[in-house]
């Protein structure tokens, strides 16, 4: 953009307003992808825009030393070659390099750092954290069940929704209804970090918790058991739906509080259940 408006093609207004928008955008679309936290689309923006004023100043202390130059057609093409190729090769290297969102399969991802006894152990961080960064809720419990699907019918059996990962329209949705004290759409379960990473699953329980709060129940997968069983660890924590606009709502649940029947179950899912140490902390 800035070479657009050196090259006269675009106005310092819009070339302005369209960079400072775009970059907007992008740092936006991080945290709803779930691929960074707040405080890394912040670090990002601060560190892009001293390399911008670094990268201006350069130019227009060469344009100062040079002699006058005319902008001719050609000059004009250029810089347009010139950031179409740098759009080009930025696109490629972006859809060599990364997953669709949500693409991976549950039932067969094994790419996890810590095994089911590092976490039981007790030797590495139980605490989940927030979007912006913020301590959540510890994780709780390890569920080993066959496969995946046993798993949501096993909760849904226990009146948990499962819950998808919300959209823009859902986000906005319910924004407004919390402004406006409407009802917040169910279920809404805003992603949470473990070991760097969003949970897999998430479900929600309504009327189990008081006044305004709902109880959200949220999954990792760990590593495979020997007998290729499905693994996760959990949290259970009750909160507003939007806890990121109120943060100090949480009220951390250990599995009395959830509700959970280990034996019920275990009816008919093959489905074992291990409390983590310090789960109500």
């Amino acid at each position: 953009f800035y070479i657009g408006w050196r090259t006269r093609c675009l106005s310092a207004a819009s070339a302005g307003v369209t960079a400072i928008t775009l970059a907007f955008l992008i740092g936006l679309s991080r945290i709803y992808l779930i691929e960074h936290y707040l405080s890394d689309v912040l670090n990002g923006w601060l560190v892009g825009s001293l390399w911008l004023i670094i990268g201006v100043a350069f130019c227009e202390w060469r344009r100062d030393i040079s002699e006058a130059r005319v902008i001719t057609p050609n000059r004009r093409r250029g810089a347009a070659a010139s950031v179409a190729f740098a759009l080009t090769v930025s696109l490629a290297l972006a859809s060599f390099q990364t997953e669709p969102l949500n693409s991976i399969d549950l039932a067969t991802e094994s790419d996890r750092s810590h095994a089911p006894q590092d976490v039981t152990s007790g030797d590495i961080n139980l605490v989940t954290h927030t979007l912006t960064g913020s301590p959540r809720a510890h994780l709780s419990v390890i569920l080993q069940i066959s496969d995946v699907g046993n798993l949501i019918s096993s909760m849904e059996d226990m009146g948990w929704i499962l819950a998808p990962h919300p959209g823009i329209g859902t986000l906005v949705a319910a924004v407004w209804a919390d402004w406006t004290d409407g009802t917040i759409p169910d279920p809404l379960v805003l992603p949470t970090f473990w070991n760097s990473h969003p949970n897999d699953l998430a479900f929600s329980k309504v009327g189990s918790a008081p006044g305004d709060l709902r109880l959200h129940a949220r999954f990792w997968q760990l590593d495979a058991a020997h007998d290729d069983s499905v693994q996760f660890a959990g949290s259970f924590v009750a909160e507003n739906p939007l806890y990121v606009l109120q943060e100090d709502d949480a009220i951390p649940s250990d599995l009395a509080n959830t509700k959970i029947d280990p034996g019920a179950v275990l009816q008919g899912a093959e489905l074992a259940v291990r409390p983590l140490p310090n789960a109500s902390h």
